[in-house]
């Protein structure tokens, strides 16, 4: 009870004498932790985007049969659970304007309106928040008729996402396949699924030019990597500018650690009031950096920067630095109770 009172007294005596020095380290300590956090969530974003599943590319022959084609759907399993995203069109998709396309994070991220099923038939369309300029319309309700082709395609609004992979006007798959020539179709599936069945409906199929099936595996990806050595350098960054701080913190009290040491303290009890200052501090820091944080991601959660679907895994990293800076400061406690330090008194 003695160790966690002089603990305390000295935190609360650095705020009365102090008060700039505790300051900056606080926010110091918060920022940090922020910071990893908000490139934490970066990199599991990176990461579940780019899981391990499948990715197929098929080109259709010319003037392929409609039905079969929405056979050859069903035969290489795409619905709307097993898919992450689809898009197939006459095109390469990136010079379509109008492409059928499904993606499965717009469950969660759809800024208004509703998300297509890949098997409908309704002659709606979702549209990306930055092609809302390119439209002719200043409001754009949730129905309200868009001319996205020409003057003979006019779709009815059915949402509006934050962003499409090609930022086009996204039909529904099988009103594309209805109304359109399809030439090529691109899936990216949620789930792993036996790669064998999908080469053998493919290489069986009759309206089927040429396909390639490719294993997607994170670690394999240039931009996967490149940003999982980001987030490592940037971790690194800011870990080493939190024990700065830390250090700082215990050369300030290395004057009273040595005088509780010549009333008889011992090196253990020293270590004791260094780990409970250090979790006061950090602890502090760590609840206000978590709290903004929280409130950070409910404002970006729509725009897929960060991962959102479960805050766990933030508190454990959140654990896991304080754990590691509990770590830093009883090694430097244990330096601090080695050095040998004579005080004169002089009247």
């Amino acid at each position: 009870m003695k160790k966690l009172y002089l603990a305390t007294n000295n935190v609360f005596g650095l705020i009365r004498n102090n008060s700039l020095i505790l300051y900056v380290i606080f926010i110091g300590i918060t920022l940090s932790v922020f910071g990893i956090l908000f490139y934490s969530g970066y990199f599991f974003e990176n990461f579940y985007s780019s899981q391990v599943s499948e990715k197929v590319y098929v080109e259709i022959k010319k003037n392929a049969d409609k039905d079969k084609i929405k056979e050859l759907l069903k035969k290489i399993k795409v619905n709307d659970d097993n898919v992450m995203t689809i898009y197939v069109s006459d095109d390469n998709p990136e010079e379509c304007k109008v492409v059928g396309g499904y993606d499965y994070s717009w469950n969660n991220r759809m800024l208004v309106g509703k998300v297509n099923s890949i098997y409908s038939e309704e002659q709606n369309v979702i549209v990306a928040e930055c092609s809302l300029g390119l439209l002719d319309q200043a409001v754009f309700p949730i129905g309200n008729e868009v001319v996205c082709d020409n003057d003979n395609d006019k779709f009815s609004i059915s949402g509006i996402a934050p962003f499409t992979e090609y930022d086009n006007y996204v039909v529904p798959v099988t009103y594309y396949i209805n109304n359109y020539d399809v030439r090529y179709i691109n899936v990216h599936y949620r789930k792993n699924i036996r790669t064998g069945e999908l080469r053998k409906a493919l290489r069986i199929s009759e309206i089927v030019k040429d396909y390639k099936v490719k294993k997607n595996i994170p670690f394999t990806s240039e931009d996967f990597v490149s940003s999982f050595i980001q987030i490592l350098l940037i971790f690194s960054v800011v870990i080493t500018n939190v024990f700065c701080m830390t250090y700082y913190l215990m050369k300030k009290f290395k004057k009273k650690f040595t005088i509780y040491s010549i009333c008889g303290a011992t090196p253990k009890d020293i270590l004791v009031i260094t780990v409970i200052q250090t979790l006061i501090i950090m602890i502090c820091g760590t609840v206000v950096a978590n709290i903004l944080y929280a409130l950070f991601i409910s404002c970006i959660k729509d725009y897929g920067i960060v991962y959102c679907m479960n805050y766990m895994p933030y508190l454990i990293i959140s654990l896991i630095v304080i754990v590691i800076l509990i770590i830093f400061s009883v090694f430097l406690a244990g330096r601090t109770t080695k050095e040998d330090t004579i005080y004169y008194v002089v009247d």
